[in-house]
């Protein structure tokens, strides 16, 4: 195989506008640039060439890359041989389907730093520890996996999609509009968790879980994260919320169930699917808020096909508006809600659409819809607010 190694770092010139450095080539070898401890300045184009065995080029060490740098064939940053470097691109990056961009480190340094220009990633770009800056440009294709113990800042100004796979993701700045974080685990191996240590804002999209057999998790580290715009729970296992405190501004959409410790305050709009439960250990609903719950009739008896809200922990403090959707009919008589040690206040307006209810406190804090005549009223417990009498329906 073949090794190109440069040596004039310092003068600040590497590969310029008309230049084209191809690595590999068709004879089952493979081509190696390594830069040691400098940095390869790239205004021309590099282009990681096909070996014929799909063995990958190397890209060893350290690259600004202003201009172009096409992955034909497999490229690699020195995952086998041990050295890692630090990469900043403000060009263009393509990847051709099937092929794949591996870039490694043992540090939580900024590996890879995008400060403009495009990445085309028709195959596979992953980032293997370390860290990525998201700061400027868009990305397309499919999205760029972060795996392991990363570091991601997705604060910039550009767009671009990123699979989160792994337990020790840590988030380092907020999340701007253009950008989409998924959050899982990777299989057979672990589930998965983005770390919060500040308190940061979300203005773009999580998705948290997957099918892949892994749930997903949020955890708020002793701070606020605070969600302005888009947090959907999803996949096939209940997945996690830990640590601080959770302001949901925007929407939070939980297609699949999210428990855990972490107190949620609801100022935007939380939907809960028919079967699923949100569980917090404290929930604030505040005037402005919504709380969407939804109801399948899937059996006569469905007391299992039914939004919760369980707070076992702490106070369920009622406010804004609760808006029950229901598909088809149900026969149960008395249905659970919500479900706390203490309820306090009441919700402003309740809202039924289709099927319509009485809603009731009864003397255990459940906040219950009920299909028949309403039975006498319990006094709430000690330490509740809520009214103790049950009211007429409300149509929607």
């Amino acid at each position: 195989n073949g090794e190109l190694t440069l040596t004039n770092a310092s003068e600040g010139a590497g590969i310029t506008a008309k230049g084209e450095l191809v690595l590999g080539t068709t004879n089952e070898t493979v081509g190696e640039l390594f830069t040691g401890t400098g940095t390869l300045k790239n205004t021309g184009t590099i282009t990681s060439a096909t070996t014929d065995n799909h063995t990958p080029n190397q890209l060893v060490g350290n690259l600004d890359n202003e201009g172009t740098l096409n992955v034909a064939n497999n490229l690699e940053d020195g995952v086998h041989i041990g050295y890692y470097g630090t990469w900043t691109s403000s060009g263009t990056i393509n990847i051709a389907a099937g092929q794949s961009l591996v870039l490694e480190t043992t540090t939580s340094g900024s590996l890879f730093t995008q400060s403009g220009g495009t990445i085309d990633d028709e195959g596979n770009f992953r980032l293997l520890g370390g860290g990525f800056v998201a700061a400027a440009g868009t990305d397309t294709g499919n999205p760029i996996a972060l795996e392991g113990s990363v570091t991601i800042n997705p604060s910039g100004s550009g767009s671009g999609v990123f699979d989160l796979n792994g337990s020790e993701q840590i988030l380092t700045g907020d999340v701007a509009p253009g950008y989409t974080l998924y959050q899982a685990g990777v299989p057979n191996l672990s589930n998965g968790r983005l770390i919060v240590e500040q308190p940061y804002t979300n203005h773009g999209t999580i998705v948290i879980g997957s099918t892949n057999g892994t749930y997903g998790g949020l955890e708020a580290k002793n701070t606020t994260f605070t969600n302005d715009a888009t947090i959907i729970s999803t996949g096939i296992g209940a997945n996690h919320l830990a640590g601080g405190s959770l302001v949901n501004n925007g929407t939070l959409t939980i297609e699949h169930s999210l428990v855990g410790s972490v107190h949620i305050t609801n100022n935007g709009v939380i939907s809960i699917a028919a079967g699923e439960l949100l569980e917090p250990s404290l929930f604030n609903q505040t005037a402005s808020g919504t709380l969407n719950m939804y109801l399948a009739a899937a059996t006569a008896t469905s007391k299992e096909a039914i939004a919760r809200l369980i707070v076992l922990d702490g106070p369920a403090n009622l406010g804004g508006t609760l808006h029950v959707t229901t598909t088809g009919t149900i026969t149960e008589h008395s249905l659970a809600l919500i479900i706390a040690s203490v309820v306090n206040g009441n919700f402003a307006q309740t809202i039924f659409t289709g099927q319509t209810y009485r809603v009731f406190f009864n003397g255990t804090a459940l906040y219950e819809l009920l299909t028949g005549a309403a039975p006498t009223p319990t006094p709430p417990h000690p330490q509740s607010r809520a009214s103790g009498t049950s009211r007429a329906p409300s149509t929607a």
